[in-house]
């Protein structure tokens, strides 16, 4: 593990907190790909990945302080010094961000935002599971397999790389979604969908001492990501399916009253 990368003047720089920068970057950028894409104002865009991003690291923060608020009643002043405890919800991250774009993003219309906001997500998502393994986050519980990774002397299940690779595919996913032109928000409910279902299987492969059962085989982190899934795909179902939208086929040229020619077999 290298929690720190290096350190400057007496100041650590965490290897989580420095590809959670990068996470933030790889996610504005592609947004803002994603909008002008979509002919629409790249800078505005910036402006509103930036407002949904600060929503986001407060809603996240509020949520990891609230389920450990034991911890933080003496010393309030720690809920503030997220980079020394690397506190955050992701969950909590989603909510905060789409209650903050929710008022920011009103020309585009929340919808419409989200469904760019999804793969940008992903990516970012994923470049952050690099920073949570080197971190030693989210530790894969020990396992003889032969791509497991060696954690403070362990040979441990890569749950972060586990994640990264889903998040990839997720992001692929979103793609070929996007190409079906489904409903405002549609793309969003399918990444919120397809992450809880990858994170309530692999939370199977966590250290049981970081996650451990609370019913039968299942953790309370699967609770929360089953539901959260369940609740995303009953949302689409509502909607009426992934490709509820879809565009119908470009009509045909006009035509000029004349059949073409044929050929005689």
């Amino acid at each position: 593990m290298h929690p720190t990368l290096f350190e400057v003047a007496g100041f650590r720089v965490s290897s989580f907190g420095l590809f959670l920068l990068a996470a933030f970057a790889a996610g504005v950028y592609n947004l803002m790909r994603g909008a002008q894409r979509e002919g629409l104002d790249a800078n505005e865009a910036l402006d509103l990945a930036l407002y949904a991003i600060i929503g986001g690291i407060l809603g996240a923060r509020a949520v990891y302080v609230a389920a450990h608020y034991g911890q933080y009643a003496a010393e309030p002043v720690r809920i503030l010094q997220i980079w020394q405890d690397g506190g955050l919800v992701f969950y909590g991250a989603l909510a905060g961000g789409l209650i903050v774009s929710h008022f920011t993003a009103r020309r585009w219309g929340l919808g419409r935002f989200a469904d760019l906001a999804a793969p940008a997500v992903a990516i970012g998502y994923a470049v952050a599971m690099v920073g949570a393994l080197l971190a030693g986050m989210f530790n894969g519980g020990e396992t003889d397999a032969p791509w497991a990774v060696e954690i403070a002397g362990v040979a441990r299940h890569p749950t972060q790389i586990y994640l990264l690779a889903a998040a990839i595919g997720i992001y692929r996913v979103l793609g070929a979604v996007r190409r079906v032109r489904p409903r405002p928000g549609q793309v969003f409910l399918t990444f919120v969908f397809l992450l809880g279902l990858t994170r309530f299987v692999v939370e199977f492969f966590l250290d049981r001492e970081l996650a451990p059962a609370v019913w039968g085989p299942f953790t309370l982190g699967q609770f929360a990501h089953g539901t959260v899934a369940i609740l995303a795909l009953l949302l689409l179902v509502a909607r009426g399916g992934i490709a509820a939208q879809a565009m119908p086929p470009e009509p045909s040229p006009p035509s000029d009253g004349l059949e073409p020619a044929r050929e005689d077999p």
